[in-house]
């Protein structure tokens, strides 16, 4: 007579117990949400992605629930909130950003609002040159970035609804050399095909695409 009801309270502590030492959804999966992993998918699997394999990481999505936590909060679309780059903020939060990414700048991050589903949501981006190019990898600077995670937040006291974050990102990229020309005799020639400190500068800024700081 009472064996069903014990069997069940067993089911019940047996779960429970299981439950935790079970990783939360957002630790496991590519997104904090079905929503947010629904875009990580779409993005991972697009027809025109030109990166060959792109892994979930639990951290980026942690930070990615992060700051769109705060886009939600403060009811803005910035980059730069919080008085961080993106950049700054993986490496902040405990991701070990590649070195050759930049301290103060972009090119990891892609925000959205408004939509509430993927679909929609990626096709808003996609329409954006500076947000394709990253999700996509159509830049040679975002191919090797092998490792995404997304958020999804839906506030509604506030203008835009739905809020969506996505990084992708690298972390075992080494910076590059610089090539430095040193003459090879003692003359006081100038070297033929050397660049000065400011021109190097530029061509540094020009191999690393920044993104829009609010788009």
């Amino acid at each position: 007579m009472y064996r069903p009801f014990i069997h069940l309270i067993r089911c019940l502590l047996f779960t429970g117990i299981i439950g935790l030492f079970t990783p939360s959804y957002a630790q496991t999966a590519c997104g904090n949400s079905p929503q947010a992993v629904q875009l990580a998918q779409l993005i991972r699997q697009h027809p025109q992605q030109l990166r060959t394999d792109i892994r979930c990481n639990a951290k980026l999505t942690q930070i990615a629930e992060h700051k769109a936590g705060l886009l939600s909060e403060n009811n803005v679309i910035m980059h730069s909130i919080g008085r961080q780059t993106p950049n700054q903020l993986l490496r902040n939060k405990g991701y070990p950003l590649s070195a050759i990414y930049p301290m103060l700048g972009n090119q990891v991050e892609a925000l959205a609002a408004g939509e509430n589903n993927a679909n929609d949501t990626l096709q808003q981006l996609l329409n954006s040159k500076s947000h394709r190019r990253l999700l996509l990898g159509e830049e040679p600077f975002y191919q090797p970035q092998n490792e995404i995670g997304v958020a999804y937040v839906r506030q509604t006291k506030s203008p835009y609804d739905f809020y969506w974050v996505i990084y992708l990102a690298d972390y075992n990229r080494a910076k590059p050399e610089r090539d430095y020309v040193v003459s090879s005799d003692y003359q006081h020639k100038k070297p033929q095909n050397t660049t000065s400190i400011r021109d190097r500068h530029k061509q540094s800024r020009i191999s690393r695409p920044f993104m829009p700081t609010d788009n």
